[in-house]
């Protein structure tokens, strides 16, 4: 599910609704680390990922 936020176009001024699509993972040790942003026009609501395959 993506995050709906609003940002403002530099070009234009005009501000946005956006969807932002945020990849988090765990590590071995318990840490959390960001893997990734994706920003998307608020019109594209269906994200298809590879599958994840864990490192071994």
């Amino acid at each position: 599910m993506p995050l709906r936020v609003k940002i403002r176009d530099a070009d234009s001024r005009m501000v946005k609704n956006t969807a932002v699509y945020a990849a988090l993972g765990v590590t071995r040790d318990g840490l959390r680390e960001g893997l990734g942003l994706w920003i998307f026009e608020s019109g594209i609501t269906n994200l298809t990922c590879p599958p994840v395959v864990p490192r071994s």
